[in-house]
């Protein structure tokens, strides 16, 4: 969980994870308060990009590049580099951001994961609940539900009915709802994993809907089918990880 790991013998590959986008964006957030907000932030983002365009560069550059830019900026010294960079663990600041978009997908996500078909059976949702929500509410409401305990089949052809998410345009939204079939074993999700992994070939949703096929004990073979019918259209680094995935040789 460094910023800047230790990557001597190791494939970079195997070292991708969400951390340099997390704890890397929350960094950033640090040190635009610290040099005093946007209005100071903003204009040294536009040198470093136009000082560095067209070149690939490492941590020790950017660092470098910054503490020349905020050079008369005394609060600059207060920056805990070390922390930051190459210490494991949490971020050394947790920033306090306005929580209330996403209390509204996790207030409504609990109360999906409550219902209980089975003892409730008339449908507490009318489907207007997500009306007003931004794409990112809805994804952080999918990833609520995807976090907890897998809804029943019923509660998700209900959900299917009233927010359609499947028929969604947006492919964050539909790469997390196959998911949550998937882990309600139902079988319409089948297919439309299938069709995900064989027409986008990112490895973020390429390799989550391979393990949750595979998962899916009596399911499994259609992984390996989908796999090996498709792997020579894969991306050299996607093959292998999904072979691993599947626990078999690319």
């Amino acid at each position: 969980t460094k910023l800047v790991p230790d990557l001597k013998g190791i494939d970079p590959d195997d070292a991708f994870s969400s951390v340099p986008y997390v704890k890397g964006s929350t960094f950033l957030w640090v040190l635009e308060k610290t040099v005093g907000g946007a209005e100071q932030f903003e204009p040294f983002l536009r040198s470093y990009y136009n000082k560095f365009k067209y070149q690939s560069i490492n941590t020790q550059q950017f660092k470098d590049y910054f503490l020349e830019y905020f050079a008369s900026c005394e609060t600059v010294k207060e920056i805990d580099w070390d922390a930051w960079l190459h210490t494991a663990g949490m971020p050394p600041v947790k920033p306090d951001f306005d929580k209330s978009l996403a209390v509204a997908c996790h207030d409504l996500a609990a109360r999906w994961q409550a219902w209980d078909p089975v003892a409730v059976t008339e449908c507490p949702f009318t489907g207007d609940e997500i009306k007003e929500f931004l794409p990112g509410q809805t994804q952080e409401f999918l990833n609520t539900l995807l976090s907890g305990t897998p809804l029943s089949l019923v509660a998700v052809e209900k959900m299917e009915e009233l927010y359609k998410f499947a028929a969604s345009s947006n492919k964050e939204i539909v790469f997390r709802w196959i998911r949550i079939g998937l882990a309600a074993r139902r079988e319409s999700s089948i297919p439309e994993a299938v069709k995900m992994v064989t027409e986008v070939g990112r490895m973020k949703y390429v390799r989550p809907i391979y393990r949750d096929l595979y998962a899916w004990q009596e399911k499994r073979q259609v992984a390996l089918d989908t796999y090996a019918a498709n792997k020579n259209k894969m991306m050299a680094v996607s093959r292998e990880m999904v072979a691993k995935d599947l626990h078999i040789t690319a």
